[in-house]
């Protein structure tokens, strides 16, 4: 297992996995060495010319039973998925920027077991909506007072986090409600329990 790394997923559609490349390019620039890791059902990643599949450091082959039709449960088992002990995950979707260099992001969130990007924080009272359930049900089915409205783009962690495997277990028995998205259920409501 290599120290650190970047994780990618480029699943389904063909597109996500020129995303990927593209990303991988951009990050490149900042950091010729950096590792990067792609969880690829073969669906896209097997189009891609052998220059470009080559680029990444780890292809990891998504296990078929871990979706089981949810294409986002995929982000729920990114601890046992990845080949470094500490991780950076992206979405495929963007491209790394000039304002900092994707070791200056490592080095500033070392020591952190587990981070993920979060646009505010919400109560149970809160008269602003979660996209993905009624909070005062999710407040009253697991105890909680407190919720983050999280956003999975970018997740930062360390080792084997419990939160992974807590959003794992809500998944696989949730108490409430959770409103679908696209194929699947939206992976950031498990994480926001």
């Amino acid at each position: 297992m290599q120290d650190k790394g970047i994780l990618l997923i480029a699943t389904g559609h063909p597109y996500y996995s020129h995303m990927a490349f593209n990303l991988l390019v951009s990050i490149r620039y900042h950091v010729p060495d950096m590792p990067i890791a792609i969880i690829q059902d073969g669906q896209g990643f097997n189009l891609l010319a052998d220059y470009q599949r080559e680029e990444f450091t780890h292809v990891i082959d998504l296990p078929n039973e871990l979706t089981e039709g949810d294409p986002y449960r995929i982000k729920l088992h990114l601890d046992e998925l990845t080949p470094f002990k500490k991780t950076l995950f992206l979405d495929v979707d963007m491209l790394w920027g000039n304002f900092k260099s994707p070791s200056d992001l490592f080095n500033e969130l070392e020591g952190n077991e587990f981070t993920i990007i979060s646009r505010s924080e919400l109560t149970p009272e809160d008269t602003s909506l979660s996209r993905w359930f009624n909070l005062k049900e999710a407040s009253e089915a697991y105890k909680l007072d407190t919720f983050y409205d999280v956003s999975s783009e970018l997740i930062y962690f360390e080792g084997k986090p419990k939160v992974f495997q807590t959003a794992r277990k809500v998944y696989l028995k949730p108490k409430m409600n959770i409103a679908p998205f696209g194929a699947g259920l939206p992976d950031e409501a498990f994480f926001m329990i």
